[in-house]
């Protein structure tokens, strides 16, 4: 028995037996020569842990974080995994969760969110990030919590020499002729087809403008040009401007033309009326002959002494005044007109 009782160096198996021999004989020691009566004495309890009992039961009260007999045995407190958001470190009698980014408390279970205090201000938007946030500014305010003032109209956004005006929002005041959020759309006014009579529309970047065919006119065509403008006949005229000042061009043009052809008329009538009567003869001043009439007798005395012809003509003698014809004097004699020619 002494020689079972002999420590050995593996304290486990020892500490076993040496229980099963108190057990049984109610001896302890080194050689089992000592006896006990309570148990606690073998100090069976482990981690602190406190022994009740006597000769033949003991039983180990434990500390916080042990169980077990003998409380050899360490509780794992992270085994029902207390951490929502974190990773759980196991101690003695506790844990500690670790939690991950954006969120925080013992077992890691409340979310940062830092829009909660109203950051962003000049009505910007706030966006919640993991640990963090990020402000979505309104427009013409700028800066990690919107609070710096942006002139929305520099450069100017709008198009086509449109004004732009800011408050919170850019608006463009469209130049005319052009729509569009930023005005670059050119209104194209011949949608509506306002040219009538088959003229065509040509759209403009301030309007539009007509292509009126053959005999109409106006802004949209809706006039009927007179017949007594030939000269429009077959072409296309670009109509645009004041109607009425185009018609009085017209009516110059027609009354020229109609004064020409009545001066026109007037010089044939007159030249037809000098051939059919007998004055026709006295209009030509080539074929007049002198006849010495006898109401103005006029006497004419010629030196022919140095002239080699015998006769002289008439033209050589007399010769006709600047004649200012008057169409009630026709039948009127010539003779009154004719003078001595010197020689």
């Amino acid at each position: 028995m002494k020689q079972f009782c002999f420590s050995r160096n593996h304290t486990g198996i020892v500490r076993f037996y040496t229980i099963i021999i108190i057990l049984l004989l109610g001896y302890h020691g080194a050689v089992c020569s000592e006896r006990v009566d309570n148990l606690c004495v073998l100090d069976l309890c482990m981690n602190n842990g406190s022994c009740v009992g006597n000769k033949t039961h003991f039983q180990c009260l434990c500390p916080p974080g042990f169980t077990g007999s003998h409380c050899e045995v360490n509780i794992n407190e992270c085994q029902p995994k207390p951490c929502i958001h974190g990773v759980c470190v196991d101690f003695i009698d506790k844990y500690q969760c670790f939690c991950l980014p954006g969120y925080y408390g013992r077992t890691c279970n409340m979310e940062y969110d830092l829009c909660k205090t109203s950051p962003c201000k000049n009505e910007g938007r706030c966006i919640k990030q993991v640990d963090s946030y990020r402000c979505h500014c309104h427009p013409g305010h700028t800066g990690p919590n919107c609070t710096k003032n942006v002139d929305l109209c520099t450069p100017n956004p709008c198009y086509n020499k449109s004004r732009c005006s800011s408050s919170h929002n850019v608006t463009c005041h469209c130049s005319p002729g052009y729509t569009g959020t930023r005005c670059e759309i050119n209104l194209n006014e011949c949608e509506s087809n306002p040219c009538l009579n088959g003229g065509t529309c040509k759209d403009r970047v301030e309007g539009y403008a007509c292509l009126c065919h053959e005999l109409h006119a106006g802004p949209n065509c809706e006039y009927t040009i007179d017949m007594f403008a030939p000269f429009l006949q077959g072409k296309t005229t670009d109509v645009s401007g004041n109607v009425r000042s185009y018609h009085v061009e017209n009516l110059y043009i027609v009354a020229g033309t109609l004064s020409g052809a009545i001066l026109i008329v007037i010089i044939v009538l007159t030249t037809c009326y000098c051939r059919m009567h007998e004055t026709y003869k006295n209009c030509s001043l080539k074929r007049m002959k002198y006849s010495r009439q006898k109401d103005e007798p006029r006497e004419t005395s010629v030196d022919v002494s140095s002239v080699a012809t015998p006769r002289l003509s008439i033209d050589a003698i007399w010769e006709a005044t600047s004649l200012n014809y008057d169409i009630n004097q026709l039948n009127s004699p010539l003779r009154q007109s004719l003078k001595p020619k010197n020689i």
